[in-house]
């Protein structure tokens, strides 16, 4: 599971793992970037990942204030990219899944 914090600074915690990746970006930044970074981070290719919020896939034009009413501790999904339809029985990818949380931080 990944967690991902954003305001000013964005962080990812692979919780299985322990791995932390932290980067600063703007609310403004495009989700392109963000997803980018994910990709480096993890050694993942871009074009082979989806980035999902309530079952809807997120563009990466919008900016994480503008995606679908993104709020604290939502959950994005990080799931293999899949062209077309199947028939078969769907397989359980629960434990190979990614998530990621946002949580917008308070300055005080």
């Amino acid at each position: 599971m990944f967690y991902f914090i954003y305001d000013l600074s964005y962080e990812l915690v692979h919780t299985s793992s322990g791995e932390s990746y932290s980067f600063r970006v703007k609310k403004t930044t495009k989700m392109r970037k963000v997803m980018e970074s994910f990709c480096d981070r993890t050694s993942q290719n871009i074009h082979k990942l989806r980035f999902v919020f309530d079952g809807t896939a997120i563009d990466a034009q919008s900016t994480p204030e503008s995606v679908l009413g993104l709020e604290d501790e939502d959950l994005i999904e990080v799931k293999p990219y899949q062209e077309g339809g199947c028939l078969a029985k769907p397989q359980n990818t629960s434990k190979s899944t990614p998530l990621l949380t946002f949580d917008v931080l308070n300055k005080e």
